[in-house]
């Protein structure tokens, strides 16, 4: 049996179901009753937060007494429960530590800065004032992100221009008007809490992307 953790959309649990592989779905309890609306051909269970380890080690008992051999994902925000259910269950795949270093943004520039790779110069920044600094320091456009967001939420190009602008609509603080389900990440309720990261624009040459399914 296969663990799939999925914020939203059934994309790899339908696909995994739909050639007789035997699949568990781990989602938000905030979409399990659309969910099991829709008669799935696979188990549901769910949880409130992805960053409940407490409730992830329930849940790697259940998926021990099921005979869950793999946990699969996806999607970004759920990165890190997959791989803590991993190392509990003792399975292949991305570790926690490797885990933390895909999606925390600062620990991901520092372990390349380590290395050896370049990366733009960056910093930590957890309010406005800090990202003001570090716009002055810079003497350019800065980027800021959340530390520990996906995709392109709350992420701003940042200069001396639009600096007041973005901060008076709350551009560095949590972001609103999400879907019921990002209430499970911790971008819902914790971006100025956990900081943002700043970083030098820098003019890119060439872009390279790598994906996988974690």
């Amino acid at each position: 049996m296969i663990a799939v953790l999925s914020l939203y959309r059934p994309r790899l649990e339908e696909f995994l179901a739909s050639r007789g592989q035997k699949t568990i779905a781990l989602i938000p309890d905030s979409v399990r009753r659309l969910r099991e609306s829709t008669r799935p051909q696979y188990r549901i269970t769910s949880i409130d937060r992805w960053d409940n380890y407490n409730a992830l080690a329930g849940l790697a008992s259940q998926f021990e007494a099921l005979g869950v051999t793999a946990v699969a994902t996806i999607d970004e925000p759920c990165i890190r429960a997959a791989a803590f259910l991993r190392d509990l269950l003792g399975l292949a795949g991305q570790d926690h530590h490797s885990a933390v270093a895909c999606t925390d943004k600062s620990v991901m520039k520092s372990r390349l800065t380590a290395a050896g790779i370049r990366v733009a110069e960056h910093r930590v920044v957890r309010s406005g004032a800090h990202i003001r600094e570090f716009l002055d320091a810079t003497g350019g456009d800065i980027i800021v992100k959340p530390r520990c967001g996906f995709g392109s939420i709350n992420t701003h190009r940042v200069n001396h221009d639009n600096f007041d602008h973005l901060a008076s609509r709350g551009a560095f603080g949590a972001p609103g008007e999400l879907p019921a389900y990002f209430q499970s990440t911790t971008i819902s309720t914790a971006s100025g809490r956990i900081s943002y990261l700043a970083e030098r624009c820098i003019d890119v040459a060439a872009e390279y992307h790598c994906d996988s399914v974690p």
